[in-house]
């Protein structure tokens, strides 16, 4: 079951299995706070190097996920590209939205328990931050949804 909390804390100060960086084409973050600099300063020196061996430089759709260490534990560094976030902003809150459904999916794929996701400035998609959240929260619960009720565990 998915459970979704907004949370004032600097995004280093949750202890999560997964961090999510959605990122725009070039690797341009879309937050105030830089978290993808942080993580370049304490556990990947040489991250856009590493991003761009596994060939993921932010276009639409592409996922790059990283192993690392994050408060002394294994965690999850989830990338998930955006693309060029310059066009209609209804089509940009759509990439939003996948990006977002990607994401939950990857989360499902890798087991993580808990994730920290940087949320993206509302004013790149001309939306308020209320509105950001509630179609990230919508995308997120659209997509962890499983239709299981005919569902029979045969083992």
């Amino acid at each position: 079951m998915l459970s979704i909390q907004l949370s004032k804390k600097n995004f280093w100060e949750h202890d999560v299995e997964g961090s999510i960086f959605l990122l725009k084409e070039g690797f341009t973050q879309l937050t105030d706070l830089s978290p993808l600099s942080v993580l370049e300063q304490h556990t990947f020196p040489h991250l856009r190097d590493i991003l761009k061996k596994h060939q993921f430089d932010g276009k639409r759709g592409q996922v790059c996920v990283l192993t690392g260490h994050h408060n002394n534990k294994l965690s999850q560094f989830i990338f998930v590209g955006l693309g060029k976030v310059d066009q209609a902003w209804n089509i940009e809150l759509e990439y939003l939205r996948r990006a977002v459904a990607t994401t939950v999916q990857l989360i499902k794929k890798y087991e993580l328990k808990n994730a920290a996701i940087a949320l993206p400035d509302a004013q790149h998609f001309n939306i308020s931050s209320h509105e950001l959240l509630k179609q990230l929260t919508i995308a997120a619960h659209m997509a962890s949804y499983e239709f299981n009720t005919f569902y029979r565990d045969w083992e």
